[in-house]
């Protein structure tokens, strides 16, 4: 199902999300965009990690939050602050973010 749902804002949002490997990766409105959907299907959101995605993906590393033991309502209240709130700007090198680090700032979404 997560699958599913990050395939269909991937396509209803073109240039709104990149894959690298087996990691998508969503801007902040894609990502948005992609809670409400899960919302909508009753799934949950388990976590959120944000990147700076360019020809090298970097991670930021204070920009990981795990709501895997929360519940439903609680995953997609949280993502929904964290993203309009303190992840609403790019990571910068007090996130642990590389000095290296170049490209769009995105966020991979982890749906249950």
């Amino acid at each position: 199902m997560s699958q599913t749902l990050g395939a269909l804002i991937a396509r209803v949002m073109p240039g709104e999300a990149v894959t690298r490997g087996r990691e998508t990766f969503f801007t902040l409105r894609a990502a948005l965009a992609l809670v409400d959907q899960a919302e909508a299907a009753g799934v949950p959101v388990l976590g959120l990690e944000g990147f700076i995605v360019g020809d090298h993906v970097f991670p930021a590393l204070s920009r990981i939050a795990d709501s895997s033991g929360a519940t439903p309502a609680s995953t997609w209240r949280d993502a929904r602050a964290l993203l309009r709130g303190g992840w609403n700007e790019a990571p910068t090198a007090a996130d642990s973010l590389s000095s290296d680090a170049v490209g769009r700032y995105m966020v991979a979404v982890t749906l249950g």
